[in-house]
């Protein structure tokens, strides 16, 4: 707590240099305390006061302590709360001269703590002052820090900067070649769409457009799918990369708009957003616990989100069917209006599935039918209620091709679900083996950008089994028996197991020399797979571990491994 606050001046200096002086032969410089705290946390905390309180260049005067802390042997790549290193305190502080003395001692800029992020995210993350340079980011990418990393929840540092709004930051990242097409994994969305979803008051979306407008011939495509080649003819004469921005932008405004009116109509209907309630889509509640004006300020709460104007003799207790009175047939009341604001990406994607809009869309529309034709019956049609989800079109695109080509060619598909996600975009490189299909591994380095390579065992003298990674290397399994993966023991061993086939579990992990091991696996093998495992030493992590999921009418798992070097 002493270094905390006493590490500014010539004096302060004197003084903890004296205690270290006299403590040498009994003293540990990263003794820690109670709380896991030691004299180099202390150091690392008062920089960041210090630049909090008074600004960056104040917090400089606090480095030649934290210098002495780390040249008398406090480790560089320690770890504190939530597995933070002291690159990551010093990141995140704001000092320049901190994140430099940390780096000088062997630092780590790729080390990543308990959220999967690295230094440079949570400098990202940091907002800057008017005046400042991001030198800080230029300095851990100037390091080799891996600017296209994720964090836990997939996002890179550019999607961080641009949910943060950080500007200068967004076009620093942009300069070291950030890739500014990166998606979340879960949802599809750009850096642009959180840019307009979160900060939209900064410059972050100038900062992008600018960029994509100054790319010229290949770096200018980009080529994803038909969507953004195809898309909107207000942007025909523009770069795909431009069309994806505006794209993109217009998809987050529409979506936007979605929650607002699925968020009226969940309030219209007296239930929470996400619940079913199969009797109230769009009806305003006749009882007397709603007075004429609560009516009419949801009402016009309603319009607003809709953009809908009605005549002022329409009967406002009941939008639906006011609505469907001024319009004239019920689908286009509703439908007519939402295709002319539907971006042409999102309305595709709905094509491809055989459904034109949403179906809240339907059920709204269905449900102001019955009421203006005077029907009893079917007066509610099931709702979610649900605010639309913000899926990017290569995202739909990627699911709806990959789900065409497992019902068409290979029956085994885990999809790779939610809660596993999180933890295998952590890891930096898989090796996969697998028999054939290798779908997680084609998930995990197409949709999800994480490094993998892929090996098929196949039985001597037959076919090549069907493959969603075209490089993937094909061995003979009577070879294989004498491969080694030493060359990638460094990355995670990830085994795609169809039923029954705990030998492939074996050969793979013989074969391997590393440390961490990922499983897919059907439920019913979780205890032979489990033998095999812990029979070579490894021990699973609890907590990393996916619920059930069903393929192929089977539920299989995702598990992660791990055993001392």
């Amino acid at each position: 707590m002493l270094v905390m606050r006493l590490n500014r001046t010539d004096e302060d200096r004197q003084r903890i240099a004296g205690a270290l002086e006299m403590l040498e032969r009994g003293f540990i410089v990263d003794s820690r305390d109670e709380s896991g705290h030691n004299v180099l946390w202390g150091a690392l905390m008062g920089a960041a006061a210090v630049a909090a309180d008074e600004g960056a260049a104040a917090g400089e005067e606090t480095v030649a302590v934290l210098r002495m802390l780390l040249e008398r042997g406090a480790r560089a790549n320690q770890r504190y709360d939530s597995g933070e290193t002291p690159l990551h305190l010093a990141a995140s502080s704001g000092v320049l001269g901190a994140v430099a003395a940390v780096l000088e001692h062997g630092g780590d800029p790729n080390a990543r703590n308990d959220d999967g992020r690295t230094p440079l995210m949570l400098a990202c993350a940091r907002k800057l002052e008017e005046s400042e340079r991001p030198h800080i980011v230029e300095t851990l990418v100037s390091c080799g820090t891996n600017v296209e990393a994720r964090d836990s929840n997939g996002l890179t540092a550019l999607h961080i900067a641009c949910k943060c709004g950080n500007d200068v930051v967004v076009e620093a990242l942009l300069r070291c070649k950030a890739d500014w097409r990166a998606r979340t994994p879960k949802l599809g969305e750009s850096a642009v769409m959180l840019a307009y979803t979160h900060a939209r008051a900064s410059g972050v979306i100038a900062e992008i457009l600018k960029y994509v407008e100054s790319l010229e011939g290949e770096a200018a495509m980009v080529g994803e799918t038909e969507f953004f080649r195809a898309t909107s003819p207000l942007f025909a004469t523009t770069t795909a990369a431009v069309r994806c921005v505006k794209e993109d932008i217009a998809l987050a405004k529409w979506c936007e708009r979605e929650k607002e009116i699925s968020a009226c109509i969940a309030k219209v209907s007296g239930v929470t957003t996400g619940s079913v309630d199969s009797g109230k889509i769009i009806r305003f509640p006749e009882d007397a616990s709603w007075s004429p004006e609560a009516r009419q300020e949801v009402t016009a709460l309603y319009f607003r989100a809709c953009d809908f104007e009605l005549d002022d003799d329409d009967d406002k207790s009941n939008v639906a069917v006011s609505l469907y009175r001024k319009y004239g047939d019920v689908l286009s009341a509703f439908i007519r209006f939402n295709h002319a604001n539907f971006p042409m990406s999102l309305g595709e994607s709905y094509a491809d599935g055989g459904e034109t809009l949403p179906i809240d869309f339907v059920a709204r529309a269905l449900y102001a039918s019955k009421q203006a034709s005077g029907s009893s019956t079917c007066v509610g049609v099931s709702s979610s209620l649900t605010p639309t989800k913000l899926h990017s079109p290569v995202y739909v695109a990627f699911m709806t091709v990959m789900s065409l080509s497992v019902d068409r060619t290979f029956h085994y598909a885990p999809f790779i679900t939610d809660n596993a996600k999180a933890w295998l975009m952590a890891e930096s490189a898989f090796i996969c083996v697998s028999r054939g299909g290798a779908y997680t591994a084609a998930r995990l380095r197409d949709a999800l950008n994480v490094p993998t390579t892929v090996i098929l065992l196949r039985s001597d003298d037959d076919a090549t089994p069907a493959c969603f990674v075209e490089d993937a290397t094909v061995i003979e399994q009577s070879k294989f028996r004498e491969t080694r993966l030493d060359s990638h023991s460094h990355a995670t061993l990830l085994v795609e197991l169809v039923p029954g086939d705990t030998e492939l579990l074996e050969l793979a992990i013989d074969s391997y020399g590393g440390t961490t091991l990922t499983l897919v696996n059907a439920r019913s093998d979780d205890a032979e797979c489990g033998a095999v495992a812990r029979a070579r030493g490894f021990k699973e992590d609890a907590r990393k571990r996916a619920p059930s999921f069903v393929a192929s009418g089977r539920p299989f798992a995702f598990s992660r491994w791990t055993k001392s070097p």
